[in-house]
């Protein structure tokens, strides 16, 4: 697995606290978050990068990972390294893959939430149409939101 830290698109809400969050390439991951990310992503084949950090009092440390191993039809996918809800030693995991092949999904930060919005792709000679598609990360849980097309 090799690691690339790369640009993002960010919006975010302001909570309550102060959220760290990672943008292009001038942040650096705390060592024990770095450490678990490495961890969690050692077996996804692929080259993969961090997409995004974030972290908050509610949530704990979150890293959007994107993936990108399906050649350059499918550019990008993503997955969220996470913390279990584990206060003094989190134990880290990963959503499975997610994404529209898109590298460049724009992320909003909320104190309670992300939300990922894909543009989706319009039909072409190399792919079919795919809908714009929006997920939402809360909870420890991954969820779509909008899913339509054909």
């Amino acid at each position: 697995m090799r690691w690339i830290v790369a640009s993002a698109v960010f919006l975010f809400a302001l909570g309550s606290a102060a959220p760290a969050f990672a943008q292009y390439e001038h942040y650096i991951l705390p060592n024990d978050v770095e450490l678990a990310v490495r961890r969690v992503m050692a077996p996804v084949q692929g080259t993969a990068w961090l997409h995004a950090y974030y972290s908050n009092s509610a949530m704990g440390d979150i890293s959007i990972i994107g993936i990108a191993d399906k050649g350059t039809s499918c550019p990008a996918m993503f997955r969220i390294v996470y913390p279990d809800s584990s206060p003094r030693y989190p134990q880290y995991h990963a959503t499975q893959e997610f994404g529209d092949c898109t590298d460049v999904p724009t992320i909003e930060f909320a104190p309670n939430r992300i939300i990922i919005r894909f543009g989706g792709w319009p039909k072409s000679q190399r792919h079919s149409f795919v809908a714009p598609s929006t997920y939402v990360f809360a909870n420890r849980t991954l969820r779509q939101l909008n899913k339509r097309g054909t």
